[in-house]
């Protein structure tokens, strides 16, 4: 099978280019959702109903689950966002690079951080409401920190790109 060195070059550009911004997004992103759940972790303990007897392993589990999930949705959304930047930049909604990423990483805080976490609050949970809250609003603001990070580390190549077009 045959690809045109453009789309290969798009495509190894756009993992590079991933993994560095979100790896980054992930270091920052776990430090902040870390002081988030040290924060509200008695708020969180009492909305679970956990015993003191397994508060540390309870505690651990938490932060432990949220830097797993954090690393994926940096890594895979990452090198997603910055092919779909590379390959389909015209086609990404938007007037600029850097609305095109808010764009795109809008979408993922709206689903991953506001509406996937609102379903929790719907189960039962809702003493941990301005865990709720305070957890969306940074998260806000460390998607629109990846955005810019993609921005960052993807501005070359699609000038680059529109050079050469």
């Amino acid at each position: 099978m045959y690809l045109p060195s453009v789309f290969m070059g798009s495509v190894t550009s756009g993992i590079k280019n991933g993994l560095i911004s979100g790896f980054i997004y992930f270091i920052i992103s776990s430090i902040v959702n870390f002081a988030i759940i040290i924060v509200f972790i008695d708020e969180i303990v009492d909305a679970f109903g956990i015993k003191p007897a397994y508060y540390s392993i309870f505690l651990t589990e938490l932060i432990d689950g949220q830097i797993r999930s954090l690393f994926i949705i940096g890594i895979v959304f990452g090198i997603i966002f910055s092919i779909l930047l590379l390959k389909y930049y015209k086609r990404v909604p938007g007037k600029d690079m850097i609305s095109k990423t808010n764009f795109l990483v809008l979408i993922l805080w709206f689903f991953v951080f506001l509406i996937l976490p609102a379903y929790e609050l719907g189960t039962g949970i809702i003493i941990a409401l301005y865990y709720y809250i305070a957890y969306a609003v940074a998260n806000f603001f460390t998607a629109l920190l990846f955005g810019r990070l993609l921005f960052i580390f993807n501005k070359k190549f699609i000038e680059d790109k529109s050079n050469h077009q």
